[in-house]
């Protein structure tokens, strides 16, 4: 019966746009914006929204002890960003998720 409700509410839908009219819109919004946005802070902040996290089914110590490997590594490989994208508070947690399931 649930599915009836969704069926319902879609075939109400005025969507009236087709995916080349959105394909047509993001290409005009990211021309536009492109290079307003293309900058060093915003760049820092998108590296700041990046989840650090796994989920995966197939997780085990050794996989999050590599991943978490990876983040620590980040300072390192990249020391022109790691002050302001990977924080002290990122690899303390990460170094406590590695030994804490070791």
């Amino acid at each position: 019966m649930a599915e009836d409700k969704y069926r319902e509410a879609l075939s109400r839908s005025a969507v009236t746009i087709d995916d080349e009219f959105v394909a047509a819109e993001v290409k005009r919004i990211i021309d536009e914006n492109r290079e307003k946005y293309s900058t060093e802070e915003v760049y820092k902040f998108l590296f700041n929204c990046i989840d650090l996290t796994t989920l995966q089914s197939t997780d085990s110590p050794r996989s999050v002890a590599d991943f978490t490997e990876k983040v620590n590594q980040f300072e390192t490989e990249h020391p022109e960003n790691s002050s302001s994208i990977v924080t002290a508070e990122r690899l303390s947690a990460s170094r406590y998720l590695s030994s804490a399931i070791a």
